[in-house]
C-alpha cells in the first residue's frame, strides 16, 4: 500500500507535505502526522481510503476557528486501557504540547509544562507499565504560539519524561488537561540529540535514536524496589521504574581499548622473560660456584700444593709431578668439553650419597 504521491506535495485528500510519522490502531485505521508543512493529522481507512482529518482542537473544531499544530512530528497508538478507549496522541514538536483523540478524532486529553518545553520531539507507549515516554530537543526557532510557551523554572533542553496518560472516555472540546512536570522527569540518560524513540514489544526496552554519536541508545527498563532510588522516577501514578542506560563503544574507545590491552599483554610477557632469564642466569652462577668448590674439595688431598719457594726437581719428583699434571690435563680437558656432566659426582662419596636422596631434582649443566 502506497499513501500519497511521489515528490508532488500537497494538502488534498491524496497528498502530504513532508509527513514525519504514522501509526496504526487495532482496527487497522491508519494515521499520518502530515506535520512540516500541512499541519494536520489524516485518518485512512485500513484499505487505504482517506476518512478525515484534524488540527489541534480535533473534528470538533472547523472553521475559521481551525488551527493547525505547528509541526505535527509523532504520533501513537494508545490501547484502550483501564475501561478507557483507545487513543490517537500528537506531539506537537515547536509547540511543546501532546494532545490525544480518540479514533475519531474527538480530543480527550492534552499535555504541557515545563517538562516538554522548548520542543518534544518524539513520544511512545509503554504498555507493560502503562506509561508515555518521550524526549524533548531545542528549539528550531520557528513560530509558536505564545500562549502555550510559558514556563516555569529552568528546563534541560534535552532530556526524557515519562507519565502516566489519562486513560477515560470523554469526548469534548473542553479535554482534560494535565501538567507535566518534574516528577516525570528521567534522570542521569545524558542524551545528545535525541530525535525519535520506540519502545520493545516487551516494554523491557528503550530505544533512542538521536541526531549525533551515539545514534542508537538502548535503554533497560526495571522495576525499582526502592523507592529512594536516585536513579529511578517517581510518576504521577506511584510507580517506580530505573532506567539503566546503555551506550555503545564508539571505534576510537574500543581502539583505545584494544590498545591498552595488547600493551598490557606486551608487559607482561617482557615480564615473564626477564624473571626466566634472570633466574637461569642464577642457576647458572650457582652451577658453576659447586662445581669449584666440589672440584677443589676432591683434590684437596695433594695434587694442588703451594710451595713457598723455588726449588730443583730431581728426576724422579719430576716424572711424578708430570703424573699429576697429566691426571689434572685430563681433567680439565673433560670440563672443556661439550658432554653433560652431572655436578653430583664431584665430591666425597658420601655426599654423594645424601646428596642424591635430599635432592628433589637433578641439574645438568653444559660446560
Amino acid at each position: 500500500m502506497v499513501l500519497g504521491r511521489f515528490y508532488k506535495p500537497g494538502n488534498d485528500e491524496s497528498s502530504f507535505c513532508q509527513p514525519a510519522d504514522v501509526a496504526v490502531a487495532s482496527t487497522g485505521e491508519i494515521f499520518v502526522a502530515d506535520g512540516y508543512c500541512n499541519q494536520r493529522v489524516v485518518k485512512f481507512s485500513p484499505s487505504g481510503k482517506y476518512i478525515t482529518e484534524w488540527g489541534v482542537g480535533g473534528v470538533d473544531v472547523r472553521g475559521s476557528s481551525f488551527r493547525g499544530f505547528v509541526i505535527a512530528h509523532s504520533i501513537v497508538v494508545l490501547p484502550a486501557t483501564d475501561g478507557g478507549v483507545e487513543q490517537v496522541c500528537v506531539a506537537d514538536r515547536e509547540r511543546g504540547m501532546i494532545d490525544c483523540y480518540n479514533l475519531n478524532g474527538h480530543r480527550i486529553a492534552q499535555y504541557g509544562g515545563n517538562i516538554l518545553q522548548p520542543s518534544v520531539f518524539a513520544i511512545t507507549f509503554n504498555p507493560l507499565y502503562k506509561l508515555m515516554f518521550g524526549v524533548t530537543g531545542p528549539s528550531t526557532g520557528l513560530s509558536t504560539m505564545g500562549e502555550y510557551l510559558t514556563v516555569d523554572g529552568e528546563t534541560n533542553a534535552e532530556n526524557a519524561f515519562a507519565f502516566r496518560p489519562i486513560f477515560g472516555s470523554k469526548e469534548s472540546s473542553d479535554s482534560l488537561f494535565r501538567d507535566i512536570n518534574d516528577r516525570s522527569h528521567i534522570i542521569d540518560l545524558d542524551l545528545n540529540s535525541p530525535h525519535d524513540l520506540e519502545v520493545s514489544s516487551d516494554g523491557s526496552m528503550l530505544f533512542v535514536a538521536q541526531m549525533q554519536a551515539p545514534y542508537l541508545r538502548k535503554i533497560d527498563i526495571v522495576k525499582s524496589v526502592k523507592t529512594g532510588d536516585t536513579a529511578g522516577k517517581n510518576t504521577s501514578d506511584g510507580s517506580n521504574f530505573l532506567m539503566l542506560s546503555s551506550i555503545p563503544r564508539t571505534l576510537t574507545q574500543k581502539i583505545i581499548i584494544s590498545c591498552a590491552l595488547v600493551t598490557l599483554c606486551t608487559v607482561v610477557v617482557i615480564i615473564v622473560l626477564v624473571l626466566f632469564r634472570s633466574r637461569k642466569s642464577k642457576l647458572w652462577s650457582s652451577h658453576k660456584v659447586s662445581k669449584f668448590q666440589k672440584h677443589r674439595s676432591g683434590n684437596c688431598g695433594g695434587k694442588w700444593k703451594r710451595y713457598d719457594g723455588f726449588q730443583p726437581l730431581q728426576q724422579e719428583e719430576l716424572q711424578g709431578l708430570g703424573t699429576a699434571v697429566d691426571e689434572n690435563d685430563e681433567d680439565e680437558d673433560g670440563g672443556d668439553s661439550n658432554t653433560i656432566i652431572d655436578i653430583r659426582q664431584f665430591g666425597p662419596p658420601n655426599t654423594r650419597a645424601n646428596h642424591f636422596h635430599d635432592s628433589e631434582s637433578i641439574h645438568h649443566v653444559s660446560t
